[in-house]
């Protein structure tokens, strides 16, 4: 179910022509209520609002979030979001200025779902204030838009965490439009200029393959580095004709020492089901500026922190 604009002030200016509008899809139920007591929570001499008092402001119809993964974009799939993400932004208004935003977190929606405030991000957070500002600004202009003057569109943010990236979707039963906002930094890619799914995918997917490569390679960096650790650990334990058996890493911690480029001394923490909690003072030396281990030699065993010993 959806309902036309309910953002204060702003039905006439968004409705276009005819009947064509952006709709905005209905929150979850008690969403509002919710928002607004935390609204109404707020210490009188805290200066949440500046000089307004709280009766000033309203709190306006939601936005819902959704999220691709960066494995969709390299499958040639930006739009199949099957499951929006379980957080709702709902704008604080004052007549047509966006004030503040408060998000509400919404778990275990097939069930009849769970509703939790979120964050409540006011004048204070300048960056959040000025980008909002800027977007509802730019929705203000969409009236001008032939498509949304023929058609209704629902309102919805799509968001591209593994890249950063994130856009306005307009949704129509016909076609979708996605708006990139400015806060991407992608020369290729015109902000608030709306593009299709297919060229979007198109632009965006060198960019989703490099990032899923370097992943991968940091994930087998990061093995490799943890066998490096437990393989150190449990040859010092046999060295020492200790019965430990297979040790598990379970920590790097400080301080850590330099002693020349590549290399540090820091202590590494382990766990066999033998012996317990165990902890080495290591000295690690990486094979480049990138942390990728080249060997590692335990210097002394010490005495676990907490082990009351």
């Amino acid at each position: 179910m959806t309902h036309k604009l309910l953002l204060p002030g702003l039905a006439l200016v968004l409705s276009g022509v005819g009947h064509a509008a952006i709709i905005y899809p209905t929150g979850p139920d008690g969403g509002l209520l919710i928002v607004s007591h935390a609204i109404g929570e707020v210490r009188p001499d805290e200066p949440v609002f500046g000089e307004l008092r709280k009766a000033d402001v309203v709190v306006a119809s939601p936005h819902r979030f959704y999220s691709a993964g960066v494995t969709d974009l390299i499958s040639g799939h930006l739009l199949d979001v099957r499951t929006p993400e379980t957080w709702w932004e709902y704008p604080i208004m004052r007549g047509t200025n966006l004030i503040g935003t408060a998000t509400m977190m919404e778990s275990g929606a097939k069930t009849g779902g769970t509703l939790k405030f979120g964050i409540l991000s006011v004048p204070g957070n300048a960056d959040n204030r000025d980008r909002g500002q800027e977007t509802l600004a730019f929705l203000r202009e969409l009236k001008n838009w032939l498509q949304v003057k023929q058609q209704d569109y629902e309102l919805r943010m799509l968001n591209l965490p593994g890249l950063s990236f994130q856009a306005i979707w307009l949704h129509a039963k016909t076609d979708d439009l996605i708006i990139p906002l400015p806060w991407y930094s992608n020369p290729t890619i015109h902000p608030y200029q709306p593009y299709s799914e297919k060229q979007l995918v198109k632009i965006l997917q060198p960019e989703a393959k490099r990032v899923t490569k370097m992943r991968q390679k940091l994930h087998a960096q990061e093995e490799h580095n943890q066998a490096a650790y437990e393989q150190a650990m449990m040859d010092y334990e046999q060295a020492h004709g200790n019965k430990c058996g297979s040790i598990s890493w379970r920590s790097m911690s400080g301080p850590t020492q330099p002693v020349e480029p590549y290399v540090i001394i820091c202590q590494l923490g382990g766990f066999a089901s033998e012996c317990g909690m165990l902890n080495y003072k290591v000295k690690i030396t990486y094979a480049n500026h990138f942390n990728t281990v080249k060997r590692v030699e335990v210097l002394e065993k010490v005495t676990p922190p907490n082990s009351g010993s």
